[in-house]
């Protein structure tokens, strides 16, 4: 089913009233902190004559629904279930990675529920959203998540709604980092050097640094980062890729 994004022409109020009457699936409500406005998104076959609202983009070469209901573990219904220790949330299907399909998101889920508890969380790479979404559930001070895809970010940002989240999503690192934050970096490792430049232009802080992406046979991989000091606490390995927990004093 083709999926629609609505710029708001009046009030968001009256936009969402005005959908609400035609036959739109999972109407949702993207908040944008960059442009300080609002859109909506939704999923339909038929596009109505709008007043409040105009359609401005429309993504239906790929068939997400199909896609998930393919090749993703615990997707019925056109929702995604994740499980943690503590609570269940949802996703929607979209272009974000993360979907439970490829065994490091599940070892990233794995190794945070021992770490972000009470702890200011940054994911960067957020694609769908699940770890950033994840880290909330599991107890995170505070949440944001960081990808260079706008359709990544308006994928995270629908799941968010979903799931009745405010998670800042956006596309840079913020100016400053907040105290003893844990970093999720969930990507392969060619597409990880740009974000550890970033870290290292910047005044050291302690931190911890939840990666994965790894191949088991980059054995070598976490010695090259540019880390002055740090310490692994945990690694963990699936089906062929590798997690850890660095620790940076």
């Amino acid at each position: 089913m083709p999926h629609y994004i609505f710029q708001i022409k009046t009030t968001l109020q009256e936009a969402l009233a005005e959908l609400e009457t035609h036959p739109l699936e999972n109407l949702y409500v993207i908040e944008d902190p960059i442009h300080n406005n609002h859109q909506i998104g939704a999923w339909t076959t038929q596009l109505p004559t709008l007043t409040h609202s105009t359609p401005v983009l429309k993504d239906d070469a790929i068939d997400w629904s199909a896609q998930w209901a393919t090749h993703v573990p615990n997707y019925q219904d056109g929702r995604l279930k994740i499980t943690l220790p503590n609570h269940t949330f949802h996703l929607l299907p979209g272009e974000g990675f993360g979907d439970l399909s490829h065994p490091t998101t599940q070892l990233m889920l794995d190794l945070m529920s021992h770490y972000v508890t009470n702890r200011p969380v940054i994911d960067i790479g957020c694609g769908s959203g699940i770890l950033a979404i994840a880290a909330h559930f599991l107890g995170a001070s505070t949440v944001q998540g960081i990808d260079i895809d706008p359709k990544a970010l308006r994928h995270a940002q629908i799941n968010a709604e979903l799931n009745q989240l405010s998670i800042p999503f956006t596309h840079s690192l913020p100016s400053q980092f907040p105290s003893n934050p844990v970093f999720l970096i969930n990507m392969i490792t060619s597409e990880q050097a740009p974000i550890w430049a970033q870290f290292t232009s910047r005044s050291s802080l302690p931190a911890t640094y939840i990666v994965s992406g790894i191949l088991d046979t980059q054995i070598d991989y976490i010695n090259s980062l540019p880390l002055d000091a740090y310490q692994i606490f945990q690694e963990k390995s699936s089906d062929g890729w590798r997690a850890c927990v660095i620790q940076t004093p």
